[in-house]
């Protein structure tokens, strides 16, 4: 059993997640496998049949790990441990928080306006939510080379050829890309209390 709440997580290479969507925010778990290709890794959430579970509070989050209901974490060696340990934490830190619900009014007000940090995570989140749900469209939204990858570059980029050409973004044309990416990731979400 894990001495302090964060063993647990790190013990089983599984790390507590927040997902906002328009409908709500949830909080999750993922764990990374590896992928069939080179240096390609597989998110796995908490969930079911390609459907992530966001709950309400990680209260509600933890109660479900004690409860037995299947999902596909529930295989990962040591996972026993969970419904055994005491005090779970079930927080994410700053870098595991998805704010999908703020980016396409966001991006909108255009580019002085754009939180770069927010944006960057708001691609990581929304990758690994396609990846898990198998949403090729979505993936191909977001795959390198396109639009919503470009913007995803140059906002990481940070340079001096970057920033220009974020300021001379289309902020109606992402948004309306976003819009559609995150209505698809909505669609392969419960949200649980």
């Amino acid at each position: 059993m894990a001495a302090d709440p964060s063993e647990l997580w790190l013990g089983l290479d599984v790390e507590p997640v927040q997902y906002c969507l328009p409908a709500g925010c949830g909080y999750t778990l993922r764990h990374y496998r590896d992928g069939v290709g080179e240096d390609d890794v597989e998110p796995v959430l908490l969930g079911r049949n390609k459907v992530a579970y966001l709950f309400a509070s990680t209260e509600g989050l933890v109660a479900f790990l004690r409860s037995g209901e299947a999902h596909d974490l529930a295989d990962l060696p040591g996972w026993e441990v969970v419904a055994e340990t005491p005090d779970i934490d079930a927080s994410p830190d700053e870098m595991g928080i998805y704010q999908l619900d703020l980016v396409v009014e966001m991006l909108r007000a255009g580019p002085d306006s754009w939180d770069h940090e927010l944006l960057i995570l708001a691609g990581e989140g929304a990758r690994d939510l396609a990846k898990y749900a198998e949403l090729p469209d979505v993936l191909g939204a977001l795959a390198a080379g396109s639009t919503l990858d470009s913007l995803d570059d140059d906002l990481r980029d940070g340079g001096f050829l970057a920033r220009r050409r974020l300021g001379k973004l289309d902020g109606e044309t992402l948004a309306i890309g976003w819009r559609t990416v995150i209505s698809r990731l909505a669609a392969a979400v419960e949200l649980r209390d």
